[in-house]
């Protein structure tokens, strides 16, 4: 399984949905984890500190959302997110603020 930790582009969000100690974690586990370059600058996280913990990290957003299993996010994905995965991807948000599940209509129509 390919997990994927993309960086959250909503104004202001500073939160990454992974750190690098969980990554350390999945991928002791056996699991793949891919991160994108930046993810976790706003929780000043470096890219070396994932790659210290085991991720890879990844410069195109597309292809890392197009290779993934299983997305994790800490806010819901914006439409172009759901057109870049995969058939039969899975999205994991950590949060959704009331209101903000019209996200759900557009992951129905793209499975």
């Amino acid at each position: 399984m390919k997990v994927a930790v993309v960086r959250e582009v909503r104004e202001g969000e500073r939160r990454v949905a992974l750190v690098p100690e969980s990554v350390n974690k999945l991928v002791k586990a056996g699991v793949l984890v891919a991160v994108e370059a930046g993810a976790g600058n706003g929780a000043f996280l470096t890219d070396e500190a994932f790659r210290e913990a085991g991720a890879t990290i990844e410069t195109d957003r597309n292809a890392l959302l197009g290779s993934a299993d299983l997305l994790l996010m800490v806010a819901p994905p914006e439409p172009a997110v759901i057109d870049a995965l995969r058939s039969g991807a899975m999205v994991l948000p950590a949060w959704c603020r009331r209101g903000t599940w019209s996200w759900w209509s557009g992951w129905r129509r793209a499975t």
